[in-house]
């Protein structure tokens, strides 16, 4: 991962850090999910000290393809910040759930990142 996205997004100190991960196919894809925690991770390490709610997004999307996806979502946060010690990441993060073929998503989430 650093050898594909380190240029792209290691600055000494980043205006904005987003990450966008599919609920449903972290639920449903064992491999999926260890992409998503093993990225979140190398967030987490290389930005630790520079992130804060004011630029740190984690937008969780496809939450119209899991029924009960409120639930689901809160799962999942929760398992990341438990099981994966991911904690101190996540209580920085602006998180959002979105449907990205819904219209008002996409602006609500235009609108946070103030874009």
């Amino acid at each position: 991962m650093k050898l594909y996205y380190e240029q792209a997004i290691c600055t000494s100190t980043p205006k904005a850090v987003m990450f966008f991960f599919s609920i449903y196919s972290y639920l449903n894809d064992y491999s999926y999910k260890k992409d998503v925690i093993a990225r979140l991770g190398f967030i987490e390490n290389k930005f630790r000290s520079q992130l804060d709610k004011n630029n740190f997004y984690l937008v969780i999307s496809y939450a119209d393809k899991v029924s009960d996806f409120k639930d689901k979502t809160k799962e999942a946060t929760n398992e990341l910040k438990q099981t994966y010690k991911l904690t101190d990441l996540l209580s920085k993060a602006n998180i959002m759930v979105i449907n990205a073929t819904n219209n008002s998503d996409l602006e609500n989430l235009k609108n946070k990142m103030k874009i």
